[in-house]
């Protein structure tokens, strides 16, 4: 559970993983029965609770993830959750670990490690964009939260003289100086990878399918984590080690507004290349084990 875009609310993320071990075995059958019914395989991102009801109904389990809520949980030192939803997650019957991923202890010993699972990038759409711009350089910012909004109008208006081009999400578009190139982008919004890979750079905080998008478009990403998720740390560790993101202590830092300008100014030429998603790869597997 967040504060907002950036800040981890501890006590209240608790909370709910408790209240969600909390509701009754029965309901919680009850529940899960009538969502399975009929189905042959379960593939989880991350949840877990579900698990027990798939296994006494003799569906098999898959998880394909880069974290675990086992290991959220132990570096939020709830650790008896952890051991909870640990031996929820060994229930799976086979797993997929992603890259950039937490140890994922409550993982089989026995999973895969695969590349990247990321949205296909629609290149012919990037380079059409790109010529109608005249290749004009584009930073993409994700939702940046409260505390780094405040000097987003002033970092649009210097990006602005030096004719570098933004991509926004909708409510961002109040700070827009009167010339600047822009797109914009919502929640609804289908082709986010196509915006990342139309950009030279991201600015945000660490998640997975950002980060992924980033990667696989040849995009730089410029980033902060939130301390109190665990995830966030191995992302960054992987993107910084890779040479693709460069990490940013905006709560350390006196002037973050310069300090992005300066990095914007310094990287938006750098010459990193796309690197393909394992999206055929992985739904192979899957289908392989199906038929094994």
């Amino acid at each position: 559970m967040m504060k907002d875009a950036i800040v981890v609310d501890i006590e209240t993320s608790i909370m709910n993983f408790q209240n969600a071990l909390d509701v009754s075995s029965e309901l919680l059958e009850e529940k899960w029965n009538e969502l399975l019914k009929g189905s042959s395989l379960v593939i989880n991102d991350i949840e877990s609770i579900h698990n027990p009801v798939a296994n006494k109904m003799g569906i098999p389990i898959v998880n394909i993830s880069n974290f675990t809520w086992s290991d959220i949980l132990n570096g939020l030192d709830a650790n008896e959750l952890d051991i909870k939803y640990s031996s929820l997650e060994k229930l799976a019957d086979y797993s997929y670990q992603l890259p950039f991923s937490t140890p994922c202890l409550g993982f089989r010993s026995d999973s895969t490690k695969f590349g990247l699972l990321a949205k296909n990038i629609d290149w012919d759409w990037v380079s059409n964009t790109q010529n109608n711009y005249q290749d004009k350089q584009f930073v993409f910012f994700t939702r940046i939260g409260t505390y780094l909004e405040g000097y987003l109008p002033d970092l649009l208006s210097l990006l602005e003289k030096e004719n570098i081009g933004v991509i926004i999400p909708d409510e961002y578009k109040k700070y827009l100086p009167p010339t600047i190139e822009y797109f914009k982008y919502s929640t609804n919004t289908q082709n986010v990878q196509d915006l990342i890979a139309l950009s030279k750079i991201a600015i945000g905080k660490t998640g997975y399918s950002t980060v992924s998008e980033a990667v696989t478009a040849g995009t730089l990403y410029i980033h902060w984590t939130r301390n109190e998720f665990i995830e966030d740390k191995y992302l960054s560790d992987g993107l910084t080690s890779d040479g693709r993101g460069i990490k940013v202590d905006i709560f350390e830092d006196d002037n973050p507004l310069f300090s992005l300008y300066d990095l914007i100014l310094n990287n938006i030429n750098h010459n990193l290349q796309p690197i393909s998603n394992s999206n055929r790869e992985i739904a192979q597997s899957i289908l392989n084990y199906i038929k094994d």
